[in-house]
């Protein structure tokens, strides 16, 4: 519920956020703007964080704003982590 109250909030910016499952992390992710630092994830899922000056924008990649780590993944730094997985029917609304 914690993490549907969040979306919420965030959709007030007009901003499209996406829920990626990977095998190590379920991840929110959205179309800001990557800054040096930021984790984002490409069309692949890989995920990487940004380590140099470039922000290029590229439709593929979608900067992560919130994170779950599953199978004993380690945290991601400077990304919020929510403590549980949404429920699909409430991520969808």
């Amino acid at each position: 519920m914690l993490l549907f109250n969040k979306l919420n909030n965030l959709k007030r910016n007009n901003m499209k956020h996406n829920i990626i499952k990977t095998e190590n992390y379920l991840l929110v992710v959205d179309d800001s703007e990557i800054k040096y630092d930021d984790h984002f994830i490409d069309e692949y899922k890989m995920l990487y964080m940004l380590k140099n000056e470039s922000t290029e924008k590229h439709k593929s990649v979608k900067k992560v704003i919130s994170h779950l780590p599953l199978n004993n993944s380690p945290v991601l730094e400077r990304v919020p982590q929510f403590t549980k997985a949404p429920l699909l029917d409430e991520a969808s609304t």
